[in-house]
């Protein structure tokens, strides 16, 4: 059997391919590794252990873990030993959230990677290895075109006033609160990252509303020219992984354009497409 996980901010996916080929999904907390400790993340695996009973976890012969915070060798190795802790007999594989997609979409071709869902992340795969990868520094700091980043700028719309009073209402009826709610939630939330981040969902219900598609072309489009910056390139071709850029990728597809860019394939999450592959 072989065991394929793929884990950011929001959520754990594991994929169990049975030797029959049979397939058992499951999902627990994400996992990013630069902020969680290792108890969390060993907790993660007890639950899926828990749940694949009575199969005997212990036949799992590979597991390749593809995490957030990973590209960090001394991450990738934190997650090995959990995972080796727990399965003394499986070969082990653990890499970036980023390689996910590589192997899934890109193959033994060479391309640019993204991911755009809770977090937003990026690289330049040449068909074997990530040559490069530009920072993403976070939703503190960067994670622009990310679900954070677009809650965290729909909020800073609403706050100031500049939406409509009707998007306001639905936002307020939405979450049942109020503007002068908003700020002590954030800042006394010991993660204020899990309210910013579900914002996007009450974005795709309003995404007729030319306000909110601008918030996230505008996203988009700065992501796109931060990438532009940082790989000093102007035309690439991008493969993309992620909730962010699947559900708003005709607004995905319309900033790549404006940027000479173009998009081979977005999918949600990579782990189906990687395990038809194997």
């Amino acid at each position: 059997m072989k065991l394929y996980i793929d884990s950011g901010a929001t959520k754990t996916e594991f994929i169990l391919k049975g030797n029959d080929n049979s397939i058992y999904q499951f999902h627990t907390a994400g996992i990013n590794v630069n902020y969680v400790d290792d108890p969390f993340i060993r907790d993660q695996f007890i639950l899926f252990i828990d749940h694949i009973k009575p199969i005997d976890f212990l036949q799992i012969s590979e597991i390749r873990y593809y995490g957030a915070g990973c590209f960090n060798p001394k991450n990738g190795e934190r997650v090995r030993e959990i995972i080796l802790s727990l399965f003394p007999h499986a070969r082990i594989g653990v890499y970036s959230d980023l390689m996910a997609v590589c192997h899934a979409l890109c193959g033994n071709e060479p391309g640019y990677v993204g991911i755009l869902g809770t977090g937003a992340a990026s690289c330049h795969y040449d068909g074997n290895e990530i040559i490069d990868k530009a920072p993403s520094l976070g939703y503190l700091l960067g994670d622009e075109g990310s679900g954070t980043y677009l809650g965290k700028v729909f909020l800073q719309h609403y706050l100031k006033g500049m939406l409509s009073k009707e998007i306001g209402q639905h936002f307020e009826d939405y979450y049942q609160l109020t503007s002068d709610m908003v700020i002590p939630q954030l800042y006394r939330n010991g993660n204020p990252q899990t309210l910013m981040a579900s914002i996007p969902v009450f974005m795709a219900q309003e995404i007729n509303s030319k306000e909110i598609s601008n918030i996230i072309f505008n996203a988009f489009d700065l992501f796109l020219n931060i990438q532009k910056e940082y790989y000093q390139k102007e035309i690439m071709e991008w493969y993309f992984s992620g909730s962010i850029g699947f559900y708003f990728h005709d607004i995905l597809e319309k900033a790549a354009n404006k940027n000479n860019m173009i998009i081979k394939k977005i999918v949600q999450s990579p782990l189906i497409s990687l395990i038809e592959k194997m």
